[in-house]
């Protein structure tokens, strides 16, 4: 049996002694490995150079004496069980020692060796309890108030630091910032390079935006690709552009991961108290409008550059397809178009112009799906897209050319990118009018997801893979936010396509949302236009697409 060190702290030598000789003597006692001081001072030395499981402490000594010694010792080493014995029979101190840290408190003369051993097992192992129950506490509040991915404070711990910051800014007349950054191009690296490339990246911008806020500010993850940045105080307006600046640049510097090539921005939108809103709220809707301004601004300018430069696209490229599945029959439904270049899905690295991407996209589509393969062609489409003066007569010509019906075509659109502007409201219905049919992408990265497309005109949603992958870890009461988003879709009969279906696991948990469409690796992976014919002749087996990825085949 490992020999328990103790420190024995007692100034008396006799009493000392006895204690030493008692252990010795009792049943049990030869375990405990004692060091002797006489000294606070020295008690302290020692527990700073050594470890102790146990302290047999005298509240009586040369440089300090009562009950404080136990609060001075506990100080020291949260993980060390304190044991008071003291000449003073005393109901009160023995209480306050209890309640300043020690775990037993016993009167010299009064125990024996044997009762000496147990008392010292009892609070050792009492201590290792407390200790763990501690532990435990605070990795459950870590949990419940920290990103999983990122370690970053969540919406829950965000809210809770902007409330003292307004307390504290309405007391001191102080200003601060609250910024909303979201990134651009971040769902293009996930289908480019697939979600553990993703989740590298927002663990590295996590870590750029910690080395770029001040002490005392707060950065959270509040959804997939969205963060929040508390500035508090601010004295300056160059406080704010210096922390974003760095943040933006540092987001624009990021190039490659494990080799993989990254293209990704970010955008800003700030609001600042008191001057901006009075409240949470009115500051939270406020950066959130602005971040979007500033998103379609960087758009906008990006596809402005991009429309001279003809060497941006790629000379050669062709459209491949990833189906996904049915539920309710097991069946392969419809097709999502993926740009590929020499062989790799380059959406991200070679942007194609829609008024190339869609006829031929198109095209494929009808030579590929045959005889009713697949019910459904799927393009992803951007804000700006859909802002592009001739683009619903482009698609109604790709349609018409390829004889194709409108309900055939489904747009998806960014969940990011359903603004509330009156001419992209204006468009998506128009679109709409002619039976194309239109899904939110990445639907439900953030708390703002149901009420902001319960306002637009779509059929659909798809659920951010992020919710999906999430599920594992949490609480019941996330697991109850997914359902209520399902519950939320079907009460407006939208149609819920659950992206991100890579694993087993995914499958099952996918598959206990009840929701109809199913995408993902798992279902099936980016396939070329020759293989979607045999591809829709095959039945959906879940329950051996689920061995299959549990026994690493897939």
């Amino acid at each position: 049996m490992p020999s328990k060190p103790v420190l024995l702290v007692e100034d008396f030598a006799p009493d000392a002694r006895l204690i030493v000789e008692m252990l010795r003597d009792a049943e049990g006692g030869a375990s405990f490995d004692i060091t002797h001081v006489s000294t606070m001072a020295a008690a302290e030395s020692a527990l700073k150079g050594q470890s102790f499981a146990c302290v047999l402490l005298d509240l009586g000594l040369p440089d300090s004496t009562g009950v404080d010694n136990v609060e001075r010792l506990a100080n020291w080493r949260k993980d060390v069980a304190i044991v008071v014995m003291t000449g003073l029979d005393d109901q009160r101190a023995a209480l306050e020692a209890l309640q300043r840290g020690a775990q037993e408190y016993l009167v010299k003369g009064r125990c024996e060796g044997e009762q000496l051993v147990r008392v010292m097992n009892h609070a050792i192992e009492r201590n290792r309890l407390v200790a763990e129950l501690n532990e435990l506490r605070q990795r459950d509040y870590f949990h419940a108030t920290h990103d999983m991915l990122t370690g970053m404070p969540n919406r829950q711990l965000l809210d809770d630091r902007v409330s003292q910051a307004i307390s504290y800014s309405e007391r001191h007349r102080a200003q601060f910032a609250l910024c909303y950054l979201d990134l651009d191009g971040f769902k293009a690296v996930n289908d480019t390079h697939g979600h553990a490339i993703g989740d590298d990246l927002l663990k590295r911008i996590a870590d750029l935006i910690r080395r770029s806020v001040r002490e005392g500010d707060t950065a959270a993850r509040v959804g997939g690709d969205e963060f929040v940045l508390l500035l508090s105080p601010i004295r300056s307006e160059s406080e704010i552009e210096q922390i974003v600046d760095r943040v933006v640049e540092g987001v624009e510097r990021i190039s490659q991961i494990d080799g993989r090539a990254i293209d990704v921005g970010a955008s800003v939108g700030v609001a600042r108290y008191p001057g901006d809103g009075q409240t949470y709220a009115e500051l939270s809707n406020l950066a959130d409008r602005n971040m979007y301004t500033t998103k379609r601004q960087r758009k906008a300018a990006r596809s402005n550059g991009q429309a001279g430069q003809v060497a941006s696209v790629p000379a050669q490229w062709d459209v491949r397809f990833q189906p996904w599945g049915d539920l309710r029959n097991g069946r392969y439904f419809g097709l999502e178009a993926c740009v590929v270049v020499d062989g790799v899905n380059s959406s991200a690295l070679a942007p194609v112009p829609m008024e190339q991407l869609l006829p031929r996209a198109a095209a494929a589509f009808k030579q590929a799906s045959g005889e009713n393969a697949a019910q459904r062609l799927a393009v992803n489409v951007r804000g700006q897209d859909l802002l592009t003066a001739g683009f619903t007569q482009l698609v109604l010509r790709s349609l018409r050319e390829q004889a194709l019906a409108a309900d055939q075509l489904q747009l998806e659109i960014p969940e990011d990118e359903c603004t509330p502007d009156a001419d992209l409201l204006v468009n998506l219905s128009l679109l709409r009018s002619h039976g194309v049919r239109i899904v939110v992408d990445h639907f439900g990265r953030d708390d703002a997801s149901m009420a902001r497309v319960s306002r637009f005109p779509v059929d659909g949603l798809k659920l951010d893979a992020s919710l999906l992958h999430g599920l594992r870890d949490r609480s019941p009461t996330g697991r109850a936010m997914v359902e209520s988003i399902v519950r939320f879709a079907n009460a407006l009969e939208l149609e819920v396509t659950v992206d991100g279906v890579d694993t087993g696991a995914d499958l099952a948990t996918a598959r206990s949302l009840r929701c109809r469409f199913l995408q993902g690796a798992l279902i099936a992976e980016v396939i070329a236009a020759e293989q979607v014919a045999g591809c829709f002749t095959q039945k959906l087996d879940f329950e051996a697409l689920s061995a299959q990825a549990a026994g690493g085949l897939h």
